[in-house]
């Protein structure tokens, strides 16, 4: 127990240590703890960041054992949690496991779209970083192990995952739901589980260069990065000069700034090029039902890391090159990154309507133009209704990217229902939201006033507004009974507000 004990206490320690103090640990705890509120996956993404980089700091300051950084990653996960508890006890994922992805390799050039500049600032950087170390060999050495475990592993997981999915009962619904895909059907009509599996083979063999040119890539700077690993503390290479003329005194065996920088790099494009390799063969399952939100979730991710190990690829290879290759190099990535600016300046002015209307930092100005009634009344609630107010309204039912919610959204005042889909992706189902459905149909459309009354005392509803969604969507009777037992308390062209009498 008491070895137990120091273990745990050295490994929190320690990555304080690493962290730069406790202040610095905690912010590091408060940013990426709070990553849940956007993306939950994006918290264990960034967590193997962190536990890469505590290795290294691990095996650069002489520590002991890894088994002390293995403490040290979960003391610091744990207080991430701790930090935003009431948030994690009460969040429900829609993500409900893992499926193979059968039918959507992804085309090389569409991927070159996405990560292009990156692609090759990272290619020049790995490659000119090896020549650095080795002059006139490209192969890292490990490449031997790395390729192979880059290249098979994915398949072999890919294989693992399927094979379960064809034998199983709720495997052959998976299957079954693929052959009734309209855009299967187009490629192979009514045919049966043989022909599918025929035409995934047929199509990964078509386009296997993504997933080739990510597994190479990633298994040369998995090679890179183990290969520090390999180098003896007390060498006399060029690589670990500095270290060496460190005091011995010290013990200290920290990296030299350029080599923190080269580590660090190395960790950032590793994670960046595993997120896309990943869903070349896996997604997570939910409420879409395709890899799209996996992707979109991946690829966000996958963007920013590779865009910071980009910057210093970039910086690296232009001081490493003279002359004619510096000046193709700099041309080069002039051309991918104006190209890569192309659809945001374009797309710009496309959205903005070519800046024709008036210019504004109002970001609800536009209503006042298509909504102009919705707009007044927007301003008549933030001026004149408590901000803990509930407001019913129309909802989006199971949709979103809408109209309806508007009222909530724009006044901060909450609803019983807006956007039923994302309720249903953050909640992981659509239990909730699927009872408050119809009861906000029954309050607008019944004749019943206690049956009104009585749901609108269930939700605690202290205002209910009727605009011109509400009158396109609910019976004219129905929205007629509210002046019967309730108050107008704001009312101008097509939209009024009533509130309870006590108000």
């Amino acid at each position: 127990m008491n070895v137990v004990y120091h273990v745990i206490v050295d490994g929190f320690q320690n990555i304080v240590t690493a962290a730069g103090g406790r202040v610095s640990f905690l912010l590091y705890a408060i940013c990426i703890g709070a990553l849940g509120f956007l993306n939950t996956w994006d918290i264990p993404i960034y967590f193997a960041v962190m536990g890469l980089v505590l290795i290294v700091w691990y095996d650069r300051n002489d520590a002991e054992t890894w088994l002390k950084a293995i403490f040290g990653m979960v003391s610091f996960a744990i207080i991430c949690i701790m930090l935003y508890l009431p948030f994690y006890i009460s969040f429900q994922s829609q993500a409900g496991g893992i499926l193979p992805n059968l039918w959507n390799p992804t085309h090389l050039p569409q991927f070159f779209v996405f990560f292009g500049p990156f692609l090759v600032a990272i290619a020049g950087y790995l490659i000119i970083f090896r020549l650095d170390s080795t002059p006139y060999s490209l192969s890292p050495p490990h490449t031997k192990w790395t390729l192979p475990l880059m290249i098979f592993t994915p398949i072999v997981v890919s294989v693992i995952i399927a094979g379960t999915f064809i034998f199983p009962e709720n495997g052959q619904m998976f299957i079954q739901g693929i052959l009734r895909d309209p855009n299967v059907q187009t490629v192979i009509g009514g045919a049966s589980q043989d022909k599918l599996i025929q035409e995934i083979i047929t199509r990964r063999l078509k386009n296997p260069w993504t997933f080739f040119l990510l597994s190479i890539m990633l298994a040369w700077g998995l090679a890179r990065w183990w290969n520090y690993f390999s180098i003896e503390k007390n060498t006399t290479s060029k690589a670990w000069s500095v270290k060496a003329s460190l005091d011995q005194k010290s013990q200290s065996h920290a990296l030299p700034r350029q080599e923190t920088a080269e580590m660090f790099t190395l960790i950032l494009l590793m994670i960046g090029l595993l997120l896309p390799l990943t869903v070349e063969f896996i997604y997570l399952k939910d409420n879409f039902g395709t890899r799209m939100n996996t992707v979109f979730k991946f690829y966000f991710q996958a963007w920013i890391l590779l865009a910071l190990a980009s910057a210093f690829g970039v910086y690296y290879v232009n001081q490493w090159l003279k002359g004619v290759t510096k000046i193709a190099w700099q041309l080069i990535m002039i051309a991918l990154i104006a190209g890569g600016m192309v659809y945001p300046i374009l797309a710009t002015f496309h959205k903005a309507n070519n800046f024709q209307n008036e210019a504004t930092l109002d970001g609800i100005a536009w209503i006042s133009k298509l909504y102009p009634f919705d707009y007044k009344a927007i301003a008549w609630i933030n001026a004149n209704t408590p901000t803990d107010a509930i407001i019913l309204e129309k909802t989006a039912g199971h949709a979103g990217y809408k109209y309806e919610g508007r009222i909530s959204a724009l006044t901060g005042r909450g609803t019983l229902l807006g956007w039923g889909n994302h309720e249903s992706q953050w909640r992981g189902n659509y239990d909730e939201p699927g009872k408050r459905e119809p009861d906000i149909t029954n309050i607008y459309n019944t004749l019943d006033i206690n049956l009104a009354l009585a749901l609108l005392n269930k939700y605690n509803v202290d205002y209910v507004y009727v605009g011109l969604l509400e009158s396109q969507a609910y019976s004219p009777a129905g929205l007629a009974k509210f002046d019967k037992f309730m108050d107008v308390v704001f009312q101008e062209g097509d939209v009024i507000i009533y509130a309870e009498k006590w108000h």
